[in-house]
């Protein structure tokens, strides 16, 4: 944490429950929180979706480097999650790679198939 972040941060006896479970486990205030949320809209980073009453959006951080990146819904958090840094350059480059494949001469896409007539 940086001096000038001391600062900002409240008196002890002003701190919520919230304030210095942020600031021991992402090394932010609640004030943060709060400021990086308005940046963001008041949703997630990713997809935008805001948190039902009551919820927060989850603090993102690099689990190396302990920086903040930004604010993310539980769907989008945990996505994240399971796709680790080597395996999402993969999953790009999968995705890149059919989009960039042309149809087969003749070959009949999904949309031009007759749906199946049940037995």
């Amino acid at each position: 944490m940086r001096r000038g972040e001391l600062r900002d941060m409240p008196k002890k006896k002003e701190r919520t429950k919230r304030d210095i479970y942020l600031r021991s486990t992402y090394r932010i205030t609640e004030k943060q929180y709060n400021s990086r949320l308005k940046n963001q809209e008041g949703g997630c980073k990713i997809c935008k979706r805001r948190p039902s009453k009551g919820k927060y959006l989850s603090v993102d951080h690099c689990h190396k480097t302990g920086k903040v990146r930004g604010l993310l819904c539980s769907r989008c958090n945990l996505s994240l999650g399971v796709i680790e840094s080597p395996m999402l350059e993969a999953f790009l480059n999968y995705l890149r790679a059919g989009r960039s494949r042309k149809p087969r001469s003749g070959g009949v896409g999904l949309r031009d198939r007759k749906p199946l007539k049940p037995k």
